[in-house]
């Protein structure tokens, strides 16, 4: 009698683990939308990726928007962050004509902005981010001074 209850005692270990795991949010896959249309207030439609972290919930969200074609690295996911990565007017899967950091791309920026602080998963903040021309990019975006902005 005594061999049964160490492996009864393994099975309840078993259990509690598969049970336990399946319960726990933040142990989801994170989801990915590929090719989402973010519109622009001039009617062209701009597009993009958007990661989400694995957690149920509202999340700030951080946005790289680029020319050189999206990335797919989201290491902040981790921490709890959505990350939205962008094609600039005129390259990869958006509309429109490129127009090198010219006023219509800051207001993509602003407009990108504002469409992630509508979505469902968006807790309303968002964070610019960017190496070279999406850092550039990004500065010039956030001096449009989104009204509803708390941080850029």
């Amino acid at each position: 009698m005594t061999a049964r209850k160490p492996i009864a005692l393994a099975g309840a270990a078993l259990a509690a683990l598969v049970l336990g795991g399946a319960a726990t949010p933040a142990s989801a896959a994170p989801v990915t939308k590929h090719d989402v249309t973010i519109p622009a207030s001039d009617g062209v439609n701009l597009s993009g990726d958007v990661y989400l972290p694995g957690a149920r919930g509202r999340f700030p969200a951080i946005v790289d928007m680029e020319p050189y074609g999206r990335s797919t690295a989201t290491p902040y996911l981790k921490f709890g962050y959505a990350h939205v990565n962008t094609d600039v007017r005129g390259t990869g899967k958006s509309g429109g004509a490129l127009c090198l950091l010219c006023y219509r791309e800051q207001l993509d920026v602003r407009d990108v902005i504002e469409w992630i602080a509508r979505q469902p998963w968006s807790n309303g903040k968002v964070v610019l981010y960017g190496y070279s021309y999406s850092a550039i990019t990004s500065l010039l975006g956030a001096a449009t001074r989104r009204p509803t902005r708390t941080a850029t």
